[in-house]
């Protein structure tokens, strides 16, 4: 289990933009917006996660791949904790965006 926490509070679903984000490997990953602002969130062809909210706005993880892999390679899982403390586990989020996108109601 993941003991470090970075906060990541750059993201703001209220306001429009599309920004590119690293996450830390390993870490305990906090996002500042909840699950509710969410619309969709699906895999690009270059292995990063694009995640559209209800505002038209987009975020991309770029090295969601590395976070999803991140217990191989450097021995501790990676979590994503949104705002309303919903927790992604990135290598299973990817097992399900392989299928097709998940959008959310």
């Amino acid at each position: 289990m993941p003991k470090d926490i970075n906060n990541v509070g750059a993201t703001n679903a209220n306001k429009i933009f599309d920004i590119p984000l690293h996450l830390q490997p390993g870490q305990v990953n906090t996002l500042s917006f909840s699950q509710d602002s969410i619309s969709t969130m699906r895999m690009t062809q270059g292995g990063e996660l694009e995640i559209t909210f209800r505002d038209g706005s987009k975020l991309v993880v770029e090295n969601f791949n590395e976070l999803a892999d991140s217990a191989k390679s450097c021995g501790r899982d990676t979590l994503i904790q949104l705002s309303d403390n919903t927790i992604i586990y990135p290598d299973e989020l990817r097992d399900q965006l392989a299928q097709a996108p998940v959008t959310f109601t």
